[in-house]
C-alpha cells in the first residue's frame, strides 16, 4: 500500500509538471574578440558582440531552438546555420582574423614601403573594429521584430553604423519577409505610403541635413528591412541610401490603418 501511495504521489508530480506552462525568457550573450596584427603588434582587430536570443520559449525547446538557429543566421550569416550563438562567434572570429590579416597586412605593408608616414597614421589605418548589439522589439501577434545595430570601422574617415529590422515567426521559428506580408504590387503602392509619412516626420525637423527635401526620394520603398509594432510597420534606410552619412538612420512608420488594404489575408 506505501508504494502504491509513493507511485501515484510521483505520478501526479509529473503530470502536474507537465501542465506547467514554459515561460519566455530572453537572455543576452556577450563575448569579445581580439586579434593583433603580426606587422605591428599597435594594429589589431577588436569585435565585441552583445546578441538577445532566447534562453526558454513558450512554444517548447525544440521552436526555442528554431528561433535561436535564425537568430544566429541574422546576426551571422547562412554558414552559420545549426550552430549555437557562442559556435557561430567563434567561427565568425576566427574567419574575422584570418582576412583582417590578410586585408589590413597588405594595407599596412603597402603604407610602410611606398609612403613616409608616422607611426601613427598606421595605427589609425589599421586599427579595426566591429561592435554588434541586439534586441527584441515590437511584437504584433505571432510577429516579432528583432533588430540588430552594428558598427564597424575599417580605417577610413569615420566606422559606418546599421540598424537592421527583421521579422520572426513565433509559430515556426523562421524568418518572414517583407513580401510575406503584403498583397502582390504592394510595392509601388507601399512606396506612396512611405513617403508620405517620411514627409510628414522629417519635413518639421529643422536641421539641415535630416530635412525631408534632402532625401533621394526614389529610394524611400519598401526595402526589406522592416519590423512591426503596434502602431504599424517600420522601415529603416541606412547611412548613404537616402541621405547623407550625418543624417544616420532614416526610420519611416507607416500606420496599420493605412497600409490594411495592402496586407495579405494571413
Amino acid at each position: 500500500m506505501r508504494h502504491q501511495l509513493i507511485f501515484i504521489s510521483a505520478l501526479a508530480a509529473l503530470t502536474f509538471a507537465s501542465c506547467v506552462k514554459q515561460e519566455t525568457k530572453e537572455t543576452v550573450f556577450q563575448s569579445e574578440f581580439k586579434y593583433t596584427l603580426e606587422q605591428n603588434d599597435s594594429c589589431n582587430l577588436e569585435i565585441v558582440y552583445s546578441l538577445a536570443y532566447y534562453e526558454t520559449f513558450a512554444g517548447g525547446d525544440e521552436l526555442r531552438d528554431k528561433l535561436n538557429g535564425t537568430i544566429v543566421e541574422l546576426c551571422f550569416d547562412e554558414s552559420q546555420a545549426g550552430k549555437t550563438v557562442r559556435e557561430a562567434f567563434d567561427d565568425y572570429c576566427k574567419h574575422a582574423a584570418e582576412e583582417y590579416q590578410k586585408d589590413a597586412g597588405e594595407l599596412y605593408q603597402d603604407i610602410a614601403n611606398n609612403l613616409e608616414e608616422d607611426e601613427e597614421f598606421l595605427w589609425s589605418i589599421c586599427r579595426w573594429s566591429e561592435n554588434v548589439s541586439s534586441e527584441f522589439r515590437g511584437r504584433v501577434e505571432n510577429l516579432q521584430t528583432y533588430c540588430v545595430f552594428t558598427y564597424n570601422y575599417l580605417g577610413g574617415a569615420h566606422g559606418m553604423n546599421y540598424e537592421s529590422l527583421y521579422l520572426l515567426d513565433l509559430k515556426s521559428g523562421e524568418r518572414v519577409r517583407e513580401e510575406e506580408l503584403f498583397k502582390e504590387g504592394y510595392a509601388e503602392p507601399v512606396a506612396a505610403l512611405i513617403r508620405e509619412y517620411a514627409e510628414k516626420k522629417y519635413s518639421s525637423e529643422g536641421e539641415e541635413d535630416f530635412t525631408y527635401d534632402l532625401f533621394t526620394i526614389e529610394g524611400l520603398v519598401p526595402n526589406g528591412c522592416c519590423g512591426v509594432s503596434e502602431e504599424g510597420i517600420t522601415w529603416n534606410y541606412q547611412p548613404y541610401e537616402i541621405a547623407s552619412y550625418a543624417a544616420g538612420v532614416i526610420s519611416v512608420t507607416v500606420p496599420w490603418e493605412a497600409l490594411q488594404e495592402l496586407l495579405a489575408q494571413e
